[in-house]
């Protein structure tokens, strides 16, 4: 069995900043009300090519996580992680990607955004955060190793 710690890129460890638990749990709630009133929900009657890759990657990464996944109505090609409660990821997708990428390519994308779920990146500094020029370079440094650790997920979710 792959042990998903040992995946992170050597960057991205321990330098998250502790943001509100009001605050991310505020943000959930918003996220969530936003997908189910934007977004049509991933099921298998609906999309059952993205259920199937969706299902694959669960299992590949032998998740325990129950992942929510949404299309978007838009033609950028886009996927976002939020995250979710407690042991549950969502993940919304836009239409113009679901166009785009075949089934086996989405489980790369999709693998990538729980990547960012189990590493809890959206706990890291944001841009606007940075008080100097020193700090920003930090921060950038640690938003490419959280997607350096994010794309390792993504090639064991699609089996390269």
């Amino acid at each position: 069995m792959i042990r998903l710690e040992n995946i992170a890129y050597k960057f991205d460890s321990s330098s998250y900043q502790k943001k509100d638990a009001d605050l991310i749990s505020d943000l959930k709630k918003r996220i969530k009300a936003n997908n189910l009133t934007n977004c049509v929900r991933v099921d298998e009657l609906i999309f059952p090519s993205i259920a199937k890759a969706l299902a694959d990657v669960k299992e590949k990464l032998s998740l325990n996580h129950e992942v929510q996944a949404y299309v978007r109505n838009d033609s950028d090609m886009q996927a976002m992680c939020f995250a979710g409660d407690g042991d549950s990821i969502a993940i919304a997708l836009t239409s113009g990607l679901i166009q785009i990428y075949e089934p086996e390519e989405l489980k790369f994308v999709i693998g990538h955004e729980i990547g960012h779920h189990i590493y809890q990146h959206f706990r890291l500094p944001q841009i606007n955060e940075s008080t100097s020029r020193v700090e920003e370079l930090n921060i950038h440094a640690l938003s490419r190793a959280a997607e350096i650790t994010a794309d390792r997920i993504g090639c064991i979710a699609s089996g390269i």
